[in-house]
Formats: structure tokens, C-alpha cells, sequence
């Protein structure tokens, strides 16, 4: 987004937590360097994980949602901030969740400078559901939330489910300042596409492929894991399904236990270079969300990140949701998380396309990805930003 934005005229200044003063943090020098040139970097330490907070926080863990432990950051961003502001002349200000916090420092820049205000959301806050709080922290919450809505200039959501949950709560009045711009794929990663074209036709099994986070009891792969076990022997060895990112390794005795081992491959976290790379050698990207007996308001960066290799997506997410939607746009199949007889026959589906030498996108796919080019979304941004600053001036 910030890439697309400079060359759209934008300078920009980030102001972000030093990853030297937190050790739990991970860099990817790969990724920095692709994008580090379009705006400039202020590092600012934060003191999180000192003695002395982990000790308060052993004591006081209820602290902690304030709105999160990345609240010790805000004080010495503020500050930090307020230099800045000394030295140079800016036109908006753009506060990113999460953090939480981000969107705090975002509304004291507000206050303190009269800047015009941007806070943009990812998933919600308050109403995320997979937020498990006592009602004293969520009164704090909605608290905070609520002053964040209503002073904040203009509010992003990068979908129209989470945009309906958050502000359905708050006056009609405030939902003028709602505006939905989706995640964005860098559209340059399109020269992979072509490095891998010749492999479709060559590879000796179907590759499926997932990279993401799971999560216990919450986005799990069993679903899948289940289907792959209903398949008879002479289709599961017809395939290879790797499941890459965090906590995916903890499924290993799951996947012995299925007699899966030959078919699935599990592994941690991988850099974003190699990421790319594994997408682009990929016969089919796989999406598994978490399941939901209503509405799902999660739309991946993944999946849309996955758009820019034009390859076919098996999506296992709720069948009434944001991934859903987009899914049916492109003309991809959609399954239930839990639906493991559904999602084996996707598979058989697709394998038998693969041996038909038909296993591609539709001019639905190319038609509905063009639309999430980062380009053209970080335009919506370029838009809103100009026409807010428009209005400060008058």
C-alpha cells in the first residue's frame, strides 16, 4: 500500500517499533528491501518485554488489554512523533491495526497536530468473536473503540461484513466516514507466473499447497486433513499437500494417525522470498479459514495475495462470508472447513482436471484479480486522502 501511495505522489514517514529492542520479533530482509526505498523509517525502541513489565504483567495480567501489551509503545511513538512534527510538514496521518495501540497514537497525533486522521482496521476489534474477554475489558475496549470511530476522520475496513459488524453499533451519522478497501497484491510478483508456466505440464503430481497461520480449536487443517484420508491410495498418490506457516507441525500426529504421511507435508514458518516462490510452483493454493455458524467477516492477506499468481484456489471457509464471496467471484470452489466429504470430492474434481490437462482459471479469475491489483486499491486510499485533505483546507 505505502509502495503504491509514493508512486502516487505520497512521501511518507513510518513511524514503527525497532525490531532490535524486541526479541520475539521476526525480520525478513528480503521483503524490507523491496520496499524500504518508497518512504522513510523511524525506529522507535519499545520496552515491552523488561523485567519490570513482564513482572507487572505477571501481577496485573488484565493490563495487558489496554488495549494490548503494546501499549508501553505508545508514550515514547507519541514523543517521538511530536519531534517529527517539529522538523517537517505533513499533510494526513494514517494509523494501522493491529496493534490496537496504533490506532491510540493515531488519535493523539489527531488531537496534538489537527492533522486528518485515517484509522484503518483490519479484522475487528471489539466484535472479533475469536476474542475471548471478561466484561470489564470489553466495556475498556469498547471504550476505546468507540472514541477511535468517532474522532478518526475516516475509518477503513478491508471488507464490507466487517464494516456492517463494527459500526452497525454506532450512530448512522459516523458510518459516513466508513470506507471498505480490500487487501491489495503486489502486482510485480506476476513475473513468477512466467518463470513456472513450462512445470505445469511436467510435474509428476498434483501440488496443493497452504501458507498461513493456524490456530488451535479456532483455523485448523482436519477438515482437510479428513478429506485427504477419505480419497482411495491411487488418488492421494496422484498428490502432495504441503501446509506451511505457524503451528502447522503440531497436526504431525494427526497426519500419521490418517496415514497421511506420503501425501502431506508439514512445515513452520518460511521466509516471504520462499513463499513466493513455493505459490508460484504450486498446481493449486489452498485457503482454510476458521469455521462459522454465521456471517464470516475474515478476508486473508493470503488470499489475496495468492490472486497475483493466477493459479486455482480450493477455499475451505465459511459458506456465507468475505473469502466465500470473492471465492464464487473467481470461480473457485468453496467448502466448508468442516465438510471433509466436500472437500474430497474438490479433489477428486481437480485431479481429474489435472489428468484432462483442464485444471485452470476462469476469465472470471483474471477479470475479478485485476480488481485487487494494489495499485488500483491503494488509488482508493490516494482518493480519500486527497479529498480529506481538501477538507481540512476549506
Amino acid at each position: 500500500m505505502l509502495k503504491s501511495l509514493a508512486e502516487y505522489g505520497w512521501e511518507i514517514t513510518v513511524i514503527c517499533v525497532d525490531p532490535h529492542s524486541i526479541t520475539q520479533s521476526q525480520s525478513d530482509p528480503y521483503l524490507e528491501s523491496r520496499y524500504v526505498k518508497y518512504y522513510t523509517t523511524i525506529h522507535v525502541p519499545s520496552q515491552e518485554e523488561s523485567l519490570l513489565y513482564r513482572v507487572f504483567w505477571q501481577i496485573f495480567p488484565d493490563s495487558r488489554q489496554r488495549p494490548d501489551e503494546k501499549q508501553i509503545w505508545i508514550s515514547p511513538a507519541t514523543d517521538v512523533v511530536r519531534k517529527v512534527l517539529m522538523q517537517k510538514e505533513f499533510s494526513a496521518v494514517i494509523s494501522f491495526a493491529q496493534p490496537w495501540s496504533d490506532h491510540l497514537i493515531g488519535e493523539k497525533i489527531h488531537h496534538m497536530s489537527g492533522l486528518p486522521w485515517i484509522a484503518h482496521f483490519s479484522d475487528p476489534w471489539v466484535d472479533n468473536p475469536y476474542y475471548h474477554l471478561h466484561q470489564k475489558q470489553r466495556d475498556l475496549l469498547t471504550g476505546m473503540e468507540r472514541s477511535v470511530i468517532q474522532t478518526a476522520d475516516a475509518v477503513i475496513f478491508t471488507t464490507h461484513q466487517t464494516a456492517r459488524l463494527v459500526m452497525g453499533k454506532y450512530p448512522d451519522a459516523w458510518r459516513d466516514k466508513t470506507h471498505v478497501i480490500p487487501h491489495g497484491y503486489d502486482s510485480d510478483l506476476i513475473f513468477k507466473i512466467q518463470q513456472c508456466v513450462a512445470r505445469q505440464n511436467s510435474t509428476p503430481r498434483l501440488k496443493f499447497l497452504f501458507i498461513g497461520s493456524f490456530y488451535p480449536h479456532i483455523r485448523t487443517p482436519e477438515g482437510l486433513l479428513y478429506g485427504l484420508h477419505l480419497l482411495d491410495e491411487t488418488k492421494r498418490n496422484q498428490i502432495e499437500v504441503s501446509l506451511i506457516g505457524p503451528n502447522a507441525e503440531t497436526f504431525s500426529p494427526l497426519v500419521h494417525e490418517l496415514n497421511l504421511a506420503k501425501t502431506v507435508t508439514l512445515h513452520g514458518p518460511v521466509s516471504y522470498q520462499m513463499s513466493e516462490n513455493l505459490s508460484a510452483e504450486a498446481d493449486v493454493l489452498l485457503v482454510i479459514d476458521a469455521p462459522d455458524e454465521n456471517e464470516s467477516v475474515f478476508l486473508p492477506s493470503k488470499l489475496v495475495d495468492y490472486l497475483a499468481f493466477r493459479k486455482p484456489i480450493l477455499g475451505l471457509t465459511p459458506l456465507n462470508g468475505a473469502s466465500a464471496e470473492l471465492l464464487k467471484m473467481l470461480e473457485c470452489p468453496v467448502v466448508s472447513p468442516t465438510d471433509s466429504e466436500n472437500c474430497a470430492h474438490a479433489i477428486l474434481q481437480m485431479i481429474q482436471k489435472w489428468n484432462d490437462g483442464t485444471l485452470q482459471v476462469s476469465q472470471s479469475f483474471e477479470e475479478t484479480a485485476l480488481k485487487y491489483d494494489v495499485r488500483k486499491t491503494a488509488k482508493i486510499m490516494d482518493t480519500l486522502l486527497l479529498d480529506l485533505v481538501e477538507k481540512r483546507k476549506k
